[in-house]
């Protein structure tokens, strides 16, 4: 199925295994015959390594994993959008008041409507507070995984760049 020459000088045999290690440092792509034989690559846990055959299935398996974390963080914003919503719609009702409306209650729900009033600007004050709190927090998070991608791309740019010098 695959036919990819192992990419080492001198190395005239075709890749036969790929290692799914992460904390391996050898090549992830090597033949038998001279990386796994004369250069002792890849003498930890076999477990990591796979026939080359199988590159597919684990392709389509990291893609349905993906997929499967798409759909969890677009659960997650749906959730918290639901929150939001929900929030806003208790804030407007407890707090936000026309003269009108108060004119149809009692003295007694009136008291209890002003005295949600007078601790509006405590509830605000703790609520922008812990907001702000979970939303840097959040924001720096989601900040970092970019910037890890970010890097990412930019050393396989380099990479490429020097496997294409050598050729």
């Amino acid at each position: 199925m695959f036919n990819i020459s192992c990419p080492y000088q001198n190395h005239e045999s075709n890749v036969e295994f790929f290692c799914i290690n992460p904390f391996c440092r050898d090549p992830r792509l090597f033949c038998f015959e001279q990386c796994f034989q004369v250069t002792s690559w890849h003498q930890h846990d076999r477990r990591h390594i796979n026939k080359i055959e199988l590159l597919p299935n684990y392709l389509m398996d990291i893609s349905n994993q993906c997929n499967l974390l798409q759909q969890e963080m677009k659960q997650l914003i749906q959730v918290i959008t639901e929150l939001f919503d929900q929030l806003e719609k208790l804030i407007l009702k407890r707090f936000q008041w026309s003269v009108k409306k108060l004119k149809d209650l009692g003295g007694k729900q009136i008291e209890v409507a002003l005295s949600n009033m007078i601790n509006f600007d405590e509830f605000q004050r703790r609520l922008i507070q812990q907001l702000n709190t979970s939303s840097d927090y959040m924001i720096q998070t989601l900040k970092s995984f970019i910037q890890e991608f970010e890097v990412d791309e930019i050393s396989l740019f380099y990479y490429l760049a020097d496997q294409s010098i050598e050729i």
